[in-house]
């Protein structure tokens, strides 16, 4: 799925972090593991579910397909994006001294991203100007111990987001929160 955000020139690829090609909601719900099959006829989802054969048609209005933008077998590369962009993420004042990377191996901090799509409630979206990942944003519920610097409760997730300091102040990080929360 690919969306294009007022004002920006970036293409914005959401990736819903599973091991599944596709993820389907229909009102919301993930129904992933129930539907055999889907296709589409005019402005209708036509969709056969596994306890049955029969076609139920859904308004388009109320299926919502998610394709993943990078194929399982370059879900490393998420991974390493994520790290990046993680570090990213850590506010460092202008001037001051670098972190070093490896902080974020710190468990308060490695929280953020370890074993990213295996939570429930996980998602994250990549920013791609040119055919280069240039940002990222995402959501996770940081309700374990150590808990997140934002928990709520269990239901709530944190976001973070991260664009790549030469990419920053072109309206990347404003399409990614925008296409984040909606």
């Amino acid at each position: 799925m690919e969306r294009r955000p007022h004002g920006t020139a970036n293409s914005l690829k959401n990736t819903r972090m599973s091991l599944k090609k596709e993820l389907i909601y229909i009102d919301g719900k993930d129904r992933t593991d129930d539907i055999v099959s889907y296709s589409y006829r005019d402005n209708v989802c036509v969709i056969i579910f596994k306890n049955n054969n029969t076609p139920y048609p859904y308004k388009e209005s109320k299926v919502k397909i998610v394709k993943s933008a990078i194929n399982s077998d370059k879900s490393d590369n998420i991974f390493r994006y994520l790290e990046k962009l993680l570090y990213e993420a850590i506010f460092q004042p202008e001037g001051a001294e670098p972190l070093p990377r490896d902080i974020i191996k710190k468990p308060e901090i490695d929280n953020y991203i370890r074993d990213f799509g295996k939570k429930r409630g996980d998602f994250c979206l990549f920013a791609e100007l040119n055919g280069k990942t240039v940002g990222g944003a995402w959501l996770r519920i940081l309700d374990g111990e150590p808990k997140g610097y934002g928990n709520i409760d269990s239901e709530t997730p944190e976001l973070a987001m991260a664009v790549f300091r030469e990419y920053r102040h072109l309206g990347i990080g404003t399409g990614l929160l925008y296409n984040t929360l909606i």
